[in-house]
């Protein structure tokens, strides 16, 4: 992937408590679940600071586009 800036922002909630917004590169629909296999595929996995916080993503929301 290039330098440039990803372009969505996602919020991912569990329980519809705020857990971590990220930037994407794939927009992915709202309120879908996030597994493991899709993280790779939707954000850059260093920006979670952990695996606990990771592992707490359950939904996501779309905030931009």
């Amino acid at each position: 992937m290039s330098n440039q800036k990803p372009p969505y922002r996602i919020a991912f909630r569990k329980g519809g408590q705020l857990i971590i917004e990220l930037d994407c590169y794939a927009l992915p629909s709202k309120g879908d679940v996030v597994t493991l296999d899709d993280w790779d595929y939707l954000v850059d996995r260093r920006q979670f600071h952990d695996l606990t916080e990771a592992q707490q993503v359950v939904s996501i929301e779309v905030i931009t586009l």
